[in-house]
């Protein structure tokens, strides 16, 4: 087992190679940078180091000598020549066009022995003209070096012509003397001619293999540059050689030796060079470009992906390539990768290693799916509802653990079986089946509830819902069933039904007791306010100051147990849903007239009572006067209730706009508590609803009975008030204008 110092040592330290310094020689022979052609290349370096291995070793010695023997003016010229003519030739093997160096070059060398004639003839005169004309058969064969192969028989032949024609431009040399030579010169031309030939069918083969390498080459490049896996390209030449020199001392046992010497491996990594990456895997690692993914993968090769690399390698090695080794990576942002490494030799490196593919497949989700499935599995061995899955005919392929708790049925007897045989009851009819398999069939979910039978025969309560399962192209497969137990909850509901029942005949009755009680109350309490009134007004006798006070002291509370009581009485209507709107043309004055006896009461008790008609309203509105009258009724009764003696309240009807006009009741009493205006309008509700209340009594209904007529009305209240300002209650209600009769 590697431990973890090792494993670090295992690290891409870097994986940037030094660029290499050029020396002297390198400098002074290399190709020009424009050239692309690696043939091209190749050619002009080779042109360049011949000229100057040509420069030292041919001019040097003979420009010594001539110094030395002071040689004549024209000698002293043509060794001059010959310095200038390669010159120039080297100067263009190292520009763009190196061709014409060569050119230069073969030019000169094939003037040179027929110059020689001329510049030295007394040294070549006579039969000495063959120590100079023999110097045509060198520069033949350096032809073959530095001329393409389709020219070389026109330098031959080019020759060939000046041995011809020699004789004939120079006094006293014959042709007998020149072919002497001729005949050597054709010898070796017709040798450089067929060598020529084939080095030039050797070198048409190459372009062919070179440019089908480039096709090759381009469309590898085009499928690496356009695969969706993310791909790098490595050199791993050096942990090549790595392993081949373990293989020379451990007997190819590579793997064993690796395995049980895991400090073997320490640093490997730092000798691998990343030569190309697709945009997939600058993608994938979330890197701008390659060259910073170059420099950090040191960052994206953890620790444990170094393993990884160990045991690609050692498949190499082996013979095996492509196969999936499964590591973790790391993009340059510390994101955690799941991925498939595979490792191979691109061809014609196979025993170099210095060209390894290397494809990345994220299988990260794949694998978050799989740990999801797995906390599904669980999830449904744990649960408490007992879920099936069964093939399209019904037979049962899976049951869980509370399948068998619920039903009594163990898996091995049910698996192979068809549902409806664990457990149908008899108590649905078959139309109930029926229609459930054809909404299963038609691709939709069934919900419900039925009644099925456990394995003792025993009938219980199941909340089912069935749907089907489909594979990747739509087809149904199976279907899964999941199932509980609502048997408790049932008998609940069926009590629960049965209290509810019983609750509401219990309302009903307590609705009608307030009803009779109410009408049976109303008729008396009308009779005491009544009686009452006539006394205060003196229609019997005059009263003194004590009896006057008695009198209105008895009005005031029966006019509250009057206004309680009609309350008690329009609740138990609304409750009952008895109450109906009768709509008739009304005048909104008619509204506050009717309100004449609690004004009195109001003024009787010191309050300022203003009340206002907007002159906007229309002369009749359509609406039901008497639960109209109601609603005001309690909102100034409940103004009155809450405001102290010398205080105002204003009752304003005013038309809100085309489709609406509002009753408007306010007061500046003490207001009502923000928390308490959240539930004012509940029955039987009221701002202080302990029994120790003195100030104020109530039943706390007038509120809520004016809240449902407002809504039977398709009204709505708006209610502003704050502690000890006061309150404003709005109704606003749908405008519809009378029509003139």
């Amino acid at each position: 087992m590697v431990c973890s110092k090792s494993r670090d040592k295992l690290f891409f330290m870097s994986t940037d190679k030094n660029t290499p310094q050029l020396n002297f020689w390198q400098r002074i022979t290399s190709a020009h940078p424009s050239i692309e052609s690696a043939t091209e290349r190749r050619f002009a370096s080779v042109l360049s180091m011949l000229l100057l291995a040509f420069l030292p070793l041919y001019f040097l010695p003979e420009s010594i000598r001539a110094i030395l023997e002071k040689h004549s003016l024209p000698d002293i010229l043509y060794l001059g020549s010959g310095v200038l003519f390669l010159t120039v030739a080297y100067v263009f093997s190292r520009s763009p066009y190196p061709r014409w160096g060569s050119r230069i070059t073969i030019l000169y060398f094939s003037l040179l022995p027929f110059a020689a004639l001329f510049v030295k003839a007394e040294r070549y005169a006579g039969d000495n003209v063959n120590e100079a004309l023999i110097w045509t058969i060198p520069v033949m064969l350096l032809a073959l070096t530095i001329v393409p192969p389709k020219q070389i028989k026109f330098v031959v032949f080019a020759h060939i012509g000046f041995y011809l024609i020699i004789p004939a431009l120079w006094d006293g040399l014959t042709h007998r003397q020149v072919f002497s030579t001729l005949w050597l010169v054709i010898a070796v031309g017709g040798l450089v001619i067929i060598s020529a030939y084939v080095q030039g069918r050797y070198l048409e083969q190459a372009r062919r293999e070179a440019k089908q390498n480039k096709i090759s080459e381009r469309r590898f490049r085009e499928i690496f540059l356009g695969s969706p896996v993310a791909l790098w390209e490595a050199d791993f030449s050096q942990i090549k050689i790595r392993l081949d020199s373990f293989a020379e001392k451990y007997d190819n046992e590579i793997r064993s030796y690796i395995l049980q010497n895991p400090e073997a491996m320490v640093g490997a990594g730092s000798s691998v060079v990343l030569l190309d990456a697709n945009n997939a895997a600058l993608d994938f690692y979330e890197a701008e470009d390659i060259e910073i993914l170059k420099k950090s993968l040191h960052v994206v090769v953890s620790p444990d992906a170094m393993l990884a690399l160990r045991d690609g390698v050692v498949e190499l090695w082996e013979g095996e390539k492509n196969k999936p080794i499964e590591t973790i990576h790391k993009t340059l942002t510390g994101k955690e990768r799941n991925v498939i490494v595979r490792f191979s030799l691109r061809a014609g490196y196979e025993d170099t290693w210095e060209r390894v593919n290397i494809s990345i497949d994220d299988v990260t989700e794949q694998r978050k799916a799989e740990v999801s499935i797995r906390q599904l599995a669980s999830a449904v061995e744990a649960s408490a509802s007992s879920i099936l899955i069964t093939d399209l005919d019904g037979r049962i392929e899976y049951v869980n653990p509370a399948f068998s708790l619920i039903t009594g049925y163990g898996e091995e007897e049910v698996i192979g079986q068809k549902v409806e045989d664990i457990q149908k009851s008899g108590e649905h009819p078959e139309e109930f089946y029926e229609t459930l398999n054809h909404i299963i069939e038609s691709g939709q979910v069934w919900k419900g509830e039925v009644v099925n039978r456990r394995k003792d025969g025993s009938l219980y309560w199941e909340s089912l819902v069935i749907s089907s399962v489909k594979n990747d192209d739509g087809e149904r497969t199976h279907r899964v069933q999941i199932k509980e137990d609502i048997t408790r909850r049932k008998e609940l509901e069926q009590a629960l039904a049965l209290a509810h029942e019983e609750a509401l005949v219990a309302s009903d009755m307590k609705t009608q007791l307030l009803a009779n009680v109410s009408h049976d109350m109303r008729t008396p309490l009308g009779a005491i306010l009544g009686y009452t009134e006539m006394l205060d007004a003196g229609v019997f006798a005059p009263l003194n100051a004590k009896q006057a006070e008695a009198t209105r002291a008895i009005a005031v509370n029966t006019q509250k147990l009057l206004d309680f009581v009609s309350n008690l009485l329009s609740q138990a209507q609304i409750d009952t849903g008895k109450i109906i709107l009768n709509p008739a043309a009304f005048v909104p004055q008619h509204l506050v007239d009717a309100l004449g006896g609690e004004l009195s009461l109001a003024r009787t008790q010191g309050l300022s009572i203003e009340t206002i008609i907007d002159p906007k309203l229309p002369e009749k509105i359509m609406g039901d006067s008497y639960w109209l009258g109601q609603i005001l009724h309690n909102l100034l009764s409940n103004a009155i209730k809450f405001t102290p003696q010398e205080g105002e309240i204003k009752i304003n009807l005013f038309k809100d706009n085309d489709i609406s006009w509002a009753l408007q009741v306010s007061d500046n009493g003490k207001g009502i508590p923000q928390e308490a205006q959240e539930y004012i309008f509940e029955s039987f509700r009221q701002v202080d609803g302990s029994p120790t209340r003195q100030a104020h009594t109530g039943s706390g209904l007038g509120l809520s009975i004016v809240s449902h007529l407002c809504r039977l009305m398709n009204g709505e209240i708006k209610l502003e008030s704050e502690e000890g300002k006061g309150s404003i209650f709005t109704i606003f209600l749908p405008l519809y204008e009378a029509e003139e009769r």
